[in-house]
Order: structure tokens, then C-alpha cells, then sequence
């Protein structure tokens, strides 16, 4: 029985080539129309829609359509990546704690969990009074690291 479960999980891990291409058009570019993909494929078109509904709605793979945005553009000129270490590590409910409170500060734009517990969290002010108040705020129940950001070099670039 052990064994049927593994097959079963390490099939459903896997994905196929053409959940690759599809997963590949829409990093590209998330607008992309499923017709516009079957075209190019040489795809039928209800391939694409079905793979899109598969990777949705039965394998999860896909989080959300989103956009890339140029935050200095927009008046969110400092950006900053916090590394923050909660003072009690080892208790996973100070660590969800932290987390929560966060992602409450409209500020983050992300924030990772890593395999040491720090938590890294990215996050684009228009002012340093705005970056300073953050970090005085984690400062409270973390030790904090920053790094500000000074360029954006490569974002969502990853293609299978």
C-alpha cells in the first residue's frame, strides 16, 4: 500500500511537458490569451484550458496572476530586504507571530520562511522614515538584518 502512495505522489509531482509549455507562456505573460497558446502549440484548443482548469484547480501549482511593477515609478523609491530572526526560534508560534505581523504592514511586497526560521522579507517605502519605522517595529520581537536595494537586476525570470 506504502508504495502505491508513493507512485501516486511522485506521479502527481511530476508535470508534463505540456503543463510546462503553458506554465512557460504564461510567466511570460499572464494576459495571454489560451487561444493565442493553442495557435502557437499547435495545440487543439481545449488542451490549454483543460491543463489551465488541471493546474488550478487539481494540482494547485498556480498561486496567482499578477504584474511586475516598477515601484520607484510609482513613488516607493527605497526598497529593503529585511532578515529577521524571531528572539524565541524554536517556538513555532512566535514565528507565526511574527509572520502575521508582518503581513499586516502594507509595505511587503513578500515574505519567506527559510530552513534556519529567519524570516526575509521584502519590502518598498517611499521614505526612510517609513523603512525605519518597520525596522524599529521588528527590532521589537526580532533581531533584524537590512539590505537595502539600490537596482532591481532580474524579477519572475525562472522558466521551466
Amino acid at each position: 500500500m506504502e508504495n502505491n502512495t508513493q507512485v501516486n505522489e511522485a506521479r502527481e509531482s511530476r508535470i508534463l511537458d505540456r503543463e510546462v509549455i503553458l506554465i512557460n507562456f504564461l510567466r511570460q505573460n499572464a494576459r495571454v490569451k489560451l487561444k493565442e497558446i493553442s495557435d502557437r502549440t499547435k495545440m487543439p484548443h481545449a488542451t490549454p484550458h483543460s491543463i489551465l482548469k488541471r493546474l488550478n484547480e487539481k494540482r494547485d501549482i498556480i498561486k496567482k496572476y499578477t504584474s511586475i511593477i516598477d515601484f520607484s515609478k510609482i513613488g516607493f523609491s527605497i526598497g529593503c530586504f529585511f532578515i529577521a530572526r524571531p528572539a524565541s526560534e524554536s517556538k513555532k508560534e512566535d514565528i507565526n507571530n511574527a509572520i502575521n505581523l508582518i503581513s499586516k504592514c502594507r509595505n511587503i511586497n513578500s515574505i519567506y520562511l527559510t530552513t534556519e526560521k529567519d524570516i526575509i522579507v521584502e519590502a518598498w517605502f517611499r521614505s526612510m522614515a517609513e523603512l525605519v519605522e518597520l525596522r524599529d517595529m521588528l527590532s521589537e520581537f526580532c533581531s533584524v538584518r537590512e539590505h537595502e536595494i539600490i537596482e532591481s537586476l532580474e524579477q519572475e525570470r525562472f522558466i521551466l
